[in-house]
Order: C-alpha cells, then sequence, then structure tokens
C-alpha cells in the first residue's frame, strides 16, 4: 500500500526489462509498477535527483544546473517525503536577494526543430513557514535570450495558485495548493500557437490560454524554479521553501491523444480493507483523469491512480477511468472490485460458577 519513488531509463524496443526491489518482503508480496513512455526522439531531459549528494549547495553545479541570484545555502539536496530519495529544495534560509532561482538550460527552438509542443513535468511542494512570513515560489519558462515569458505562481500566503503568460499579465486560476505535500504540475505549450494548458494534481489549472503576451521571441532557453521574497528586505524572509522532484521535459512534433499502457486491475478485497487502481497513459502532457463507479463520476477522484479506504460493499462494482488531453478522451477497460465478507470465527466462552 506505499509507493516507492520513480526511476527512468533508456529502452530498447523489442527488450523484456526486470525491476528488482531489494528488501521488499523477500520472494513475496506484490508490486505495482506504473510507468510513462516517452519516445526517445522526443526527450529533452529528466532527473530525479538521485546522482546529485545531498547537502546545501548541491543543486547549482551539478548536471548542467545553474543559480541567478542564488547563494548556496538556500539550494541543495535532501532526502524526500517519507524516505523516497533524493528531491531539490530552493528557500527556508536566509537569501541575499529578494528572488532566487535555480535552473537547467534546456536551449531548444521547438518550432526550427519542427517540434513545436513542449511537455513538461515536476512534482513540487511548498512547505510553510514557522516565522509567519509567506512567500511567493514560480516554475517559470525563459526563452534562449533570458526573457520572460510565462510561468505558474504558487503564492504561499492564500495558497493561491496563479498563471502568469508576461511581464504583467497575470490570472487566477481558481485553484489552492496543500502545502507540506508534493503534487504533480504538468504543462504543455504550443510554441507555434503561443498557447498553453497545465494541471496541478490532476485538476485542470487552465486550458489553451495565449502563452505570453509581450511578443517576445517564442523559444525555450530554460524553465525555472523561482522564489520570490515578499518583504522588501531579503533578511525577513519566510523560512518557507520549495521542493522539486522527478522532473523531465519533452517536445514532439504535435499534440499526441491518450493511449493507455496499463489498464486498472480487477480485485477482490474485504470489507474494511484499503483498495487501490491505477493507470498508466501516454500522449501530449498535461493528461487528465476521471474515475468513474458504474458509469457514475466519483467527485475529486482525478489523479491517475484511486484509492478506497475502509471499503463497504457499496464500493463494489465496475471502475474505469477516462483519460483526457487536448486531443481527445480515451476510457479505459473495465475493472470490477469485489468484496468478500471476512469469515465468521466461533468463540467458545467458557463459565465457571
Amino acid at each position: 500500500g506505499e509507493f516507492t519513488r520513480r526511476v527512468s531509463f533508456l529502452a530498447t524496443s523489442g527488450t523484456t526489462y526486470q525491476v528488482a526491489v531489494d528488501g521488499y518482503g523477500g520472494a513475496l508480496g506484490d508490486i505495482r509498477l506504473n510507468g510513462r513512455l516517452i519516445e526517445l526522439g522526443d526527450f529533452l531531459y529528466a532527473t530525479d535527483f538521485e546522482t546529485f549528494s545531498q547537502g546545501a549547495g548541491e543543486v547549482v553545479g551539478t548536471d548542467g544546473w545553474r543559480g541567478e541570484r542564488v547563494n548556496n545555502e538556500v539550494q541543495g539536496i535532501i532526502n524526500g517525503l517519507g524516505g523516497s530519495g533524493n528531491a531539490a529544495y530552493l528557500g527556508f534560509l536566509t537569501p541575499t536577494n529578494r528572488y532566487a532561482g535555480v535552473f537547467r538550460t534546456l536551449n531548444f527552438d521547438p518550432v526550427a526543430q519542427g517540434r513545436p509542443i513542449v511537455s513538461f513535468s515536476v512534482e513540487v511542494g511548498v512547505f510553510d513557514s514557522t516565522n509567519d512570513r509567506y512567500d511567493i515560489f514560480a516554475v517559470s519558462v525563459y526563452n534562449r535570450t533570458g526573457q520572460y515569458l510565462a510561468g505558474i505562481w504558487f503564492d504561499n500566503f492564500d495558497l493561491k495558485i496563479f498563471g502568469v503568460n508576461g511581464t504583467s499579465s497575470r490570472f487566477e486560476t481558481g485553484v489552492k495548493f496543500t502545502s507540506e505535500l508534493l503534487f504533480r504540475l504538468e504543462g504543455a505549450i504550443d510554441f507555434s500557437a503561443n498557447t498553453w494548458s497545465a494541471t496541478y494534481g490532476g485538476i485542470p489549472l487552465f486550458e489553451n490560454k495565449p502563452f505570453n503576451v509581450d511578443g517576445r521571441k517564442l523559444d525555450l532557453g530554460d524553465i525555472s524554479f523561482e522564489w520570490y521574497v515578499d518583504n522588501q528586505d531579503p533578511a525577513k524572509a519566510g523560512d518557507n521553501f520549495l521542493l522539486i522532484d522527478n522532473y523531465s521535459v519533452s517536445a514532439s512534433s504535435g499534440f499526441k491523444p491518450p493511449v493507455i499502457v496499463f489498464q486498472p486491475e480487477s480485485q477482490t478485497a474485504r470489507s474494511g480493507d484499503v483498495a487501490l487502481f491505477s493507470v498508466s497513459a501516454t500522449g501530449t502532457l498535461p493528461l487528465k483523469y476521471q474515475w468513474f463507479l458504474d458509469g457514475n463520476a466519483l467527485a475529486g477522484q482525478t489523479n491517475s491512480f484511486l484509492f478506497l479506504f475502509d471499503i463497504q460493499s457499496k464500493d463494489a462494482g465496475s471502475y474505469t477511468v477516462a483519460v483526457r488531453n487536448s486531443s481527445g478522451t480515451l476510457t479505459s477497460a473495465p475493472a470490477t472490485l469485489t468484496i468478500s465478507q471476512a469469515s465468521a470465527v466461533p468463540i467458545q466462552i467458557g463459565i465457571k460458577l
């Protein structure tokens, strides 16, 4: 019932791969693998930060990562949530400027290269302040000359998520984030049409919004992770910080409809148990999910997995998930949840008079 971290590797068509998990129940137990396929020609960059050394200052200077107005103390590598391995952080300690950013140069011209659709995926989480000062964290896109194009802002004061499509153009998404947890941020930028879409934790933030309204050159220099101190004095910054993990960027020649790689699987469980359904799909990001029970949409169930806690007879039935992106919608094969009743164990009670 637990998740481990992701792994990534280059795969060769027609080759069978085995994944060994050390220390997991010896030769026993079930291990569920959930994967997303990226065509090699689409691949631009990916990291799970596992090859980075832990400690302050260990992001900048590793694997081509750079910093902008960032002192070593405010960026580094730590052990992620629940012992899940390395993750990058930005923030926490006192910065030397009101702005600090870390990024990995991509230097890609999507239109000229014939791959105008750029997709990105990253797990991000804002961890709260303990000093009652709250700042803004952002995932921002810059062109190859260093000009700001667009971004997604996480305001730690009111937990609102904003879209930004220019140096002075900001709009509310209507979505709030939950602090202290990692959620997957996914987006797709159409550099030829100057539009983009994004989801956060499977929830749409915006769809086909103008990407940059400033008329700037539309190519890809980098995607930057940023900290904007709310106070005019950087010494009065919040000790909040941004956690970053499992970051990837790809590009394609056009929007690709969803393809389900692994279908949800039927299962049998007892009353009171936990059930987990999952689906693995590929296609142009962001992918949006909606789970159904017997054809009825399940409110709030918009991730690639579906957790059911303390299941009862009412939860039995046929589960499907619809996977959607800008190119279409695909519904999975049904997976049946069967509830088995626990066998009654007779109890003998002896009374001695």
